[in-house]
């Protein structure tokens, strides 16, 4: 609703190439259609537009909503559940049931577009392996990255300033409303002869993808909340098994979320930075947590009639 521009009888919305730039960009900048930082989005258009028609309809861009948003070992669980006849592999009817499962009843898609013709065929008649849904993910994460990373090494140089970086984490972790002492450590960070490579970038969104894992990782060695060092921060990344940090990358994260310059970071509130990340700009529900007795205890008075 709030990038869509294309509005049709009834109600129903659609998002031009221009308007898909701009949401995953969350901007409301046009003029990034027609710069580098859109080229791989406009590929990425054409592969959710099924049809070709130039328009997307809210239930396809939802549905690479809910592929980008959820978590690796979230989708890993959703395919052993409905994975009903053992296959390894889930049909299209399948997948379909257990998309609701991860957004909000508001999200809930209308499946199709190119994305379903990537994952069960043209005839929607295979089966896709989790192996296949985690590598399309990867290469549209992928995609997304680039297109960000872009915005600001738009003469394709592979590297930006320090200063570019701590923007760009800033302003697609946070949006426009900083922290006053993030918008103090980027005033620091303005060196240009410390240019930040594409890989870092690609390695630190990866941490923000794995937010929850790194996160009780993080607590096993902070003693669940207290400051969170940078010997504590290369631990956690290596104990979930992502690639481990360098010494560069940690000192990057450091200096744009350190509040006070006391070589520590707060353990709430970096992880809650990292994982506003996840939803994609989107505000989701905060899923109840469920006291697994109590709900075994009201499932079997249900059962029994009580």
């Amino acid at each position: 609703n709030h990038y869509a521009s294309i509005k049709k009888k009834g109600g129903r919305r659609f998002m031009t190439a221009e308007d898909f730039v701009c949401a995953v960009l969350a901007t409301k900048d046009t003029s990034l259609s027609d710069k580098s930082a859109a080229d791989d989005l406009h590929a990425l258009f054409a592969t959710v537009d099924a049809n070709g028609d130039g328009k997307l309809s809210f239930g396809e861009f939802s549905l690479l909503m809910v592929l980008l948003s959820t978590t690796r070992e979230d989708w890993r669980v959703a395919f052993k559940m409905f994975d009903h006849e053992c296959k390894g592999s889930v049909s299209k009817e399948e997948f379909v049931a257990m998309i609701p499962a991860f957004g909000d009843e508001a999200l809930k898609p209308k499946v199709g577009g190119g994305l379903m013709t990537r994952l069960f065929g043209k005839n929607m008649n295979l089966r896709c392996t989790f192996e296949q849904l985690d590598s399309l993910i990867e290469d549209l994460q992928m995609e997304i990255t680039k297109a960000e990373f872009r915005q600001f090494d738009r003469k394709r140089r592979g590297a930006i300033t320090s200063d570019q970086f701590g923007e760009l984490i800033a302003s697609h972790m946070l949006g426009s409303h900083l922290p006053f002492y993030i918008v103090d450590n980027l005033r620091k960070m303005k060196s240009e002869a410390n240019l930040v490579p594409f890989s870092t970038y690609v390695s630190f969104s990866r941490i923000m993808r794995n937010a929850n894992e790194i996160g009780e990782a993080i607590q096993l060695y902070t003693s669940s909340g207290q400051p969170l060092r940078k010997a504590d921060l290369r631990n956690a990344v290596s104990a979930t098994g992502l690639p481990p940090l360098s010494k560069v990358e940690v000192d990057l994260v450091f200096c744009l979320f350190d509040r006070n310059g006391d070589g520590t970071l707060e353990y709430d509130e970096f992880l809650s930075i990292m994982k506003s990340k996840i939803s994609f700009h989107a505000k989701g529900k905060e899923k109840e947590k469920v006291d697994l007795f109590s709900q075994f205890g009201k499932c079997g008075k249900e059962a029994v009639g009580l």
